[in-house]
Order: C-alpha cells, then structure tokens, then sequence
C-alpha cells in the first residue's frame, strides 16, 4: 500500500512539472547598451513558458534601423521539467545619437505584459580611418566638401576586409535629393589588395558616384545601411551576416558671385584646359577646313553644346560635338568634350579667322577667366574665275533661250499604246507612304519572330534548371539551383541582394511572397536551427510553373 501511494505521488510530481513547467518570462537582451553611428547590434526578446503570447511592439524601436528580423519557438525538458521558450531576433542600428530607451509589449492570455527596460546610448561616429583596427568596415569618401555650384564632385564608398566574403551590398537604393547623381556601374569597381598599419586587407569599391548640387547651402548626403556575408566555411551556414551604416556627409556649396560674371557666361565651373588645331590654313575655293578643338579636366561641360554663338564673317560655319566623356580618376572628376568647326570659305584671299573665348569660373582662383583660341588668317585660294564664268553663263539670254528650245525639240511627242497593260496613276508622296508602311510591317515581323525564337531558347534554359532541381539531393543545392532561376530569370540574386531589391525588380506580390518563403526558410535553419517544415521542392515548383506562363 505504501508503494502505491509512493508511486501515485511520484507520478503526480513528474505531471505537474512537464504541465506547468518554469515561471512566466518576458526578457529584453541586447549584446552591447552602448552605441556608436553605423553600428549594429542583436537585439532579443525572449517570451519563456508562454505559450500562446505575441508581441505587440517594442517600443523606441523607431529610433533604429531593422536590418533583419527573424522569430522562433522551440520545447525542452530538462530534469523531468519541460520548458517553452519564443524568441525574436533584431539586428539593428540607430538612426541618431542620443539616449533612447526599449522595452517590448506582450500580450498574454487576454493581459498586457512589459519586458525589463534598456537604456542605450548612442555616441557620435568615431572618426578614425581604420576603424579601431576592425577586420571588417566600410568607408565614406567625398573629393571636397566645400564647392561652388556647378561643380562636381566624387563620393565614394570602399569596403575593408581581412575575412573572405561570400556577397555584399547596399541595402536601400540611393537617393541624394539635393544632387543629380551618376552611379558608376558595378562592372566598372574593381577590389585589391592594401595595407593598414601593417596589416593586410581587400579592399572592395562598393560604390563610386559622381555629384552635382542643384542648389546651394548645406547639402547632407545621408548614411546608408550595408550587409556583407562572412564566409563561415560551415556547409548548413555558410555565411555571418554583418551590418554597417556609411558615414553621413555635408557638403557647403556657395553661389557663384556676380560681380565680374561676362555677358556671355554659359555655366561653365572648374579647372578648364582647351587645345585647339586648324586642319589646314590654306585651302582652294570650294573646299574646306576643320577647326579642331578639346575642352578637358576638373570642369563641368554639361551646358556648353557648341564654341560658336556668331557667325564668321567670310565663312560660313558648321559645328559638331563630336564625344563627351566623364571619368572618376582617383579621387578626381575628370571631364572632356570634342568639338568640329567646319569652315567653308564664301570667298576667296585671306579670311580672317578672329580670337575665340569660353569664359569660365574658376573656383581655385575665385573668379571668372576666359580660355581663348589664338586669331588665325585662312588664304582661300581661286573662286573669282569661277564665279565671273557663272556670271557670263547666266547674263546670256540668247544661248539661254537657245538651251531651252533644244531641250524642247528633244521632247518625244509620239503617243504610246497601252493596249495589253493595266496602267495605275499614283502619287508620289502616297507611293513612298506606301512602301515605308510594307517595309515596317516587315521589320516588325522579323522583330516578332526573334523574340520569339529568343524566348523559346529561354524557356530551354530555364527547363534545364529545373531539370538539375528535380534531381538535387539536399536543401543547400535546391536553394542554389533556385537563386540560378531567379538571377537567370530577373537579374538579381537572393544571396547578394536585399528583399527591398528583389522587391523593386519583382513586381508580382504573389511570387515575391512564394520567394521570400524560401528566404526565410533557409535564414532560420542556418542561423537559428528552427525546425520549421517546408517541402522546397514543392514550392520551387510552384514559382517555376508561375515564371514560366
């Protein structure tokens, strides 16, 4: 009877310990309470022994960044003892300095519960070239930062890193509102090898932009959140995110003065070279010369379309931009544009070809200047003969009068038969309608044809991927089979690009939502070890058949 009752109580004991569990918890924990500019930190709030609670918010959350969020829930009995916990991950940066304050809201069976409070504080960014000795960081480069509008000017964004990366990239897109922006493409940055105090790095362009102000005063280029991919060498988890925010910048840009500004000012700031060749100096009635000139350096050419506003007296003058280019050479602008001036002698002997002046403003010196092409003498030789005989032809009426019964009595007067031939009278202008209409019609078959032909060969390609996916063994393969699918299909990758790219190049919300699925499948498997269910062959089928109607 007694080992009944001991057993009976036993078994009562083991019972309420896996029902009722531990004690209710609601914890907010952050990996470091203090702060500085572009820098991120994990953020977690832990819901223990609360099955069935959810967060509401946390509030001072708006005062920072979410670069990544994630969520998970997992059991555990230990020592006869049976746990629940939840959790939500955050990675996140602020957005200013400051002391600001986090504490998460849950609710809870019908009842509102608060997490303990943390207090960060946020410190300005520290300004030192290698980042404390960092292994990984991102610099924040401007050519000047004190301009005159109408100049232009570099901005620059170089990653450092002594670990292997596997892809990297901005999270939001660019937007300098006060600025007309020229983003060098990606094909174009390149990465080497550098030292800092000794130490080795790869350093990575990440991105490299040409600026122009569009008004003045104090322009801010704001900060941008960055997310590099740390190889981590392991097969499930091969990669560590990583956050950075780049460096806020300010840029003071002054008017240009007024005093001294020539009438003929066309907008043209910087350090201005020009060089200038006259093809030949001596040519014969009827032919021509070319006037060669270059306008290069640190100078904006945008406003200038043509060297000549008057006409040459003696000449008359055709003018052709030939090409414009503009280039980021280190840490300058660099700009240059071609000009032709053709000069066609309207009479002969020696032309005179006057001095030519680009007045410009220059923001070393302060003031406005003129680069100048030297006066030079064209000799035209012959013409004079040649327009006495035109004369001489033209003031003969008899020979005139002659020509014309010549061109007369040539004329054929005798009828012709059109028995045997449908004949169709058809205007001109309508007949050339005509054929320019066959013609299109034409060229937009054959357009229609190889579009086509062309899409058929890309739905081979695209079958062919889902081929290998249909025989890949393991998730790790299957989702690098998909992200082929996507690159090939929409030019972007789920690994080296964000959800706010893949959302501005996909605009089908359902499939994004099929996409992000996988994402977030993958993420927490690798990061979290969240045993969430997901048949990914299943699904990927599901987006195939969608992208492939």
């Amino acid at each position: 009877m007694i080992n009944v009752i001991i057993s009976s109580l036993l078994f009562l004991l083991i019972f309420s310990a896996l029902i009722f569990g531990a004690e209710e918890e609601f914890r907010l924990d952050i990996d470091d309470l203090y702060l500085s500019e572009g820098t991120s930190t994990n953020l977690v709030i832990s819901l223990k022994d609360t099955k069935g609670a959810e967060l509401v918010e946390v509030e001072g959350l708006d005062n920072f960044q979410v670069l990544s969020k994630r969520s998970g829930s997992q059991t555990t009995i230990i020592n006869m003892e049976r746990s629940y916990s939840k959790q939500y991950h955050y990675v996140i940066m602020p957005k200013e300095v400051g002391e600001f304050t986090l504490q998460g809201v849950v609710e809870y069976k019908g009842k509102t519960y608060r997490t303990n409070k943390l207090q960060i504080k946020v410190e300005e960014r520290k300004v030192n070239h290698n980042q404390d000795n960092s292994n990984i960081f991102i610099r924040t480069t401007l050519s000047k930062d004190k301009i005159y509008f109408g100049q232009k000017i570099i901005l620059k964004y170089d990653l450092f890193t002594r670990y292997n990366l596997e892809n990297y990239g901005f999270l939001e897109e660019f937007n300098f509102n006060d600025f007309i922006s020229q983003v060098k493409s990606q094909d174009q940055l390149k990465a080497n090898y550098v030292y800092l105090d000794g130490k080795k790095y790869i350093k990575y362009e990440v991105g490299q932009i040409i600026l122009t102000p569009t008004k003045t005063g104090k322009l801010k280029i704001p900060d941008y959140p960055f997310q590099a991919n740390i190889s981590t060498g392991d097969f499930f988890s091969s990669s560590k995110a990583t956050y950075f925010n780049t460096e806020a910048k300010t840029i003071e840009v002054l008017p240009l003065p007024q005093e001294g500004q020539p009438e003929d000012f066309t907008g043209i700031v910087g350090n201005l070279q020009l060089d200038s060749n006259l093809a030949d100096q001596e040519v014969e009635y009827g032919d021509s010369t070319t006037l060669n000139i270059k306008l290069t350096g640190d100078v904006n050419l945008d406003s200038l379309d043509k060297i000549l506003d008057n006409d040459i007296s003696g000449f008359e003058i055709y003018q052709t931009q030939k090409d414009k280019k503009e280039e980021i050479r280190g840490m300058e602008y660099y700009a240059e544009k071609n000009f032709d001036v053709i000069l066609v002698p309207k009479e002969s002997g020696e032309l005179n070809l006057p001095e030519i002046k680009l007045p410009y403003f220059n923001p070393e010196k302060k003031e406005y200047e003129y680069a100048t092409i030297a006066a030079k003498t064209i000799k035209v030789n012959g013409g004079v003969k040649k327009v006495q005989q035109n004369l001489v032809a033209s003031s003969n009426p008899a020979k005139e009068s002659q020509n014309k019964s010549i061109e007369i009595s040539q004329i054929n007067t005798t009828a012709q038969t059109d028995e045997g031939y449908y004949t169709f009278k058809i205007k001109k202008n309508y007949l050339k309608i005509a054929l320019a209409t066959i013609g299109l019609l034409i060229l937009l078959m054959i357009i229609y044809l190889a579009v086509n032909r062309y899409k058929g060969s890309e739905d081979e390609e695209l079958k062919e991927y889902y081929k290998q996916i249909k025989k890949a063994k393991d998730e790790e393969e299957l989702y690098h089979l998909f992200n082929q699918i996507i690159k090939y299909k929409y030019n972007i990758s789920l690994k080296a690009n964000s959800k706010a790219e893949l959302s501005a190049r996909i605009s089908d919300v359902e499939l994004l939502a099929n996409i992000y699925e996988i994402i977030d499948y993958i993420e927490n498997k690798r990061y979290s070890g969240n045993e969430v269910s997901l048949d990914m062959k299943e699904k990927i089928k599901e987006i195939y058949k969608k992208i492939n109607n």
